[in-house]
């Protein structure tokens, strides 16, 4: 049963971004009313599920999985109950190797910083027009600090074909990551998980200096991974070099900790995960989680000592 292939899965991205959250019920209702977001289901986890999961001793948690309307990627917000209060991102500068946000796609930035202003929200960066015309790409992008200080970017789109959607917000464009080594991510995202990369350069300088919150003279390397129809993999190498978030990007602290990668035979990708130099942190096994029913659920040590869970729908 543990190897029964899916014939019906056609992405293999992104497809749940694991959010720590110190108030579920705060952090939902922005989502849902804020972010446009549906709420598919809620969940809760005992002891013993979050300690074979997280490895957390003595602990539950409860979740609440949200998505929008044209991907299939769930957003799992996951309030722990041995939460700190600590914001994994808080103190951290964005060139440090970890998550570091979840982009949504955005009608009209303008009108959005005002109305988050007016709900007493900041930003890292304000709304920010960046032209890249080599690409084809000119977008208003500003990083919005959510609840629990979560990095999000709003990313508007100003160069046709302009995206056509109902109100304020569509898609998970993205989920950005800061990372060690890109020949190194690319190993794990294309040679082991087998997305395609569609996007690999050095950016020219000061492009998104201010956008990712870097200094002036930082050499940017982007590279995207694509699954299907969930957000791009992006991945971001900086001259700048960082330390690994792993002492604060932990379940127990707020923020991004985690992204699932759907697989159709969880073994064969944690075989090819450590013939590629990556080790297993948590090894497979059957949780049960709304709303796929059962899973085996594993971990693995990405890239830049990034956790990134896999899972199998039994």
């Amino acid at each position: 049963m543990h190897n029964r292939k899916r014939c019906n899965m056609t992405d293999n991205g992104i497809k749940r971004i694991c959010v720590s959250v110190t108030d579920l019920n705060k952090s939902t209702s922005f989502f849902v009313e804020e972010m446009e977001l549906e709420k598919v289901c809620s969940g809760t986890m005992n002891k013993d599920d979050v300690q074979i999961m997280y490895g957390l001793e003595n602990c539950e948690a409860s979740y609440v999985m949200l998505k929008n309307k044209e991907q299939p990627t769930l957003l799992q917000l996951i309030e722990f109950s041995a939460k700190t209060g600590k914001c994994s991102r808080d103190g951290r500068p964005s060139w440090d190797y970890g998550y570091y946000d979840v982009a949504f796609r955005t009608k009209d930035n303008t009108k959005e910083k005002e109305r988050f202003a007016n709900l007493g929200f900041d930003y890292y960066c304000p709304p920010t027009r960046y032209v890249a015309d080599w690409i084809g790409l000119d977008v208003l992008e500003a990083v919005l600090k959510g609840p629990d200080s979560m990095p999000m970017a709003l990313i508007e789109r100003l160069r046709e074909p302009i995206p056509v959607f109902d109100g304020r917000f569509s898609i998970f464009t993205d989920c950005a990551i800061t990372v060690k080594d890109g020949d190194e991510a690319t190993r794990f995202y294309s040679d082991t998980l087998g997305m395609k990369k569609i996007f690999d350069q050095v950016l020219p300088d000061g492009l998104v200096d201010e956008i990712v919150s870097v200094p002036k003279g930082t050499h940017t390397r982007m590279l995207m991974f694509s699954g299907g129809n969930t957000p791009i993999t992006e991945c971001l190498e900086y001259s700048l070099k960082g330390k690994p978030m792993c002492d604060t990007a932990k379940p127990e602290n707020a923020g991004i900790f985690a992204v699932s990668y759907e697989v159709e035979d969880i073994y064969d990708v944690l075989n090819k995960a450590e013939a590629n130099g990556f080790e297993t942190l948590r090894v497979a096994s059957e949780i049960g989680m709304k709303p796929y029913g059962k899973i085996l659920s594993a971990f693995i040590n990405g890239p830049s000592d990034i956790p990134i869970e896999v899972y199998q729908i039994l």
